[in-house]
């Protein structure tokens, strides 16, 4: 198949896509932040390989013929008016920006990753679940707290009218604290969108473990994983280390040397972190795909 005729295949599906942001008032920044992102792309096209992408940037890039250069189908301009100061880390991120522009992806099932994610496999079954549910995140460690470097969700009013929530939220807040508070506000004030957790192989990131609340992560940095990783916080090397065997329930931990490790028994987690694995994780029931927000925190309270 020739390229040319590869890219008009490869634009059949145009309602859905990926969407990457990289913005900063620093443009130098900025520009790091879309170099990451890149990477990730090309994790997606290893995959998903008539996947459409489209990058939100204050960074000037051609709106067209951006996808030989950068791997991206669209461009979303970022006026640098949209961008706030923020102390909050060294890097002065804040996510205040990203929540004007989520509004504005071109795609109708739309799939949100951070720049340092790499996409292990299919993403196919996301858009396909999007079907029935209107916003799909991964739990930050407690529901309905979603870590926010992997969302998807449908544009329908329910959603047009969460990004609007989600504003009121972070300006109550603090438009340059974190938004994930803010975000599970919305969610509280907006019942009825339906709102499902996928399954921690959807962004596989070491967070607080089971029983430790949301926020308040103690000595162990543990995540439990059913299946094969789809997607994963880090470099192409995590998604070889953390599928190597994908058939059994497995611990993907960091240790106190900053070393990451996949183990297979309580045991080993013990072991691996000075016995702070104070509860029995291999036994967290997580095979399932995706749960409704009620179920899945009357099972997990």
């Amino acid at each position: 198949m020739s390229k040319a005729s590869e890219k008009l295949y490869c634009v059949t599906e145009p309602d859905k896509g990926v969407l990457y942001f990289a913005y900063h008032k620093d443009h130098k920044h900025a520009e790091h932040i879309l170099m990451r992102a890149r990477d990730s792309i090309d994790s997606i096209r290893r995959y998903n390989p008539c996947m459409n992408v489209t990058v939100a940037t204050n960074v000037p890039l051609p709106l067209n013929n951006v996808r030989n250069t950068w791997g991206v189908d669209h461009v979303i301009p970022i006026a640098d008016a949209d961008i706030l100061e923020s102390p909050q880390d060294a890097y002065g991120r804040q996510w205040w920006t990203r929540a004007l522009y989520l509004s504005k992806s071109p795609y109708f099932y739309t799939m949100q990753l951070d720049s340092d994610r790499t996409v292990c496999g299919d993403l196919s079954q996301v858009f396909q679940l999007l079907q029935d549910y209107d916003f799909l995140g991964v739990s930050a460690g407690i529901l309905p707290a979603f870590d926010n470097g992997v969302m998807a969700w449908a544009k329908r009013p329910k959603i047009d009218a969460l990004w609007e929530q989600w504003k009121e939220e972070l300006s109550k807040t603090g438009r340059t604290l974190n938004d994930q508070p803010s975000l599970a506000k919305a969610f509280d004030a907006l019942p009825d969108i339906r709102v499902g957790a996928l399954s921690p192989t959807y962004q596989s990131k070491l967070i607080p473990a089971q029983g430790e609340l949301w926020g308040q992560a103690k000595a162990s940095r543990t995540l439990v994983l059913h299946g094969e990783a789809k997607i994963v916080a880090g470099g192409a090397d995590y998604c070889q280390s953390i599928n190597e065997d994908a058939s059994r329930p497995r611990i993907f931990l960091k240790n106190f040397q900053d070393e990451y490790k996949v183990v297979f028994s309580q045991e080993e987690c013990n072991e691996h972190l000075k016995n702070t694995c104070n509860f029995p994780e291999i036994d967290w029931d997580l095979d399932f795909l995706v749960m409704t927000r009620t179920k899945y925190i009357d099972s997990y309270r």
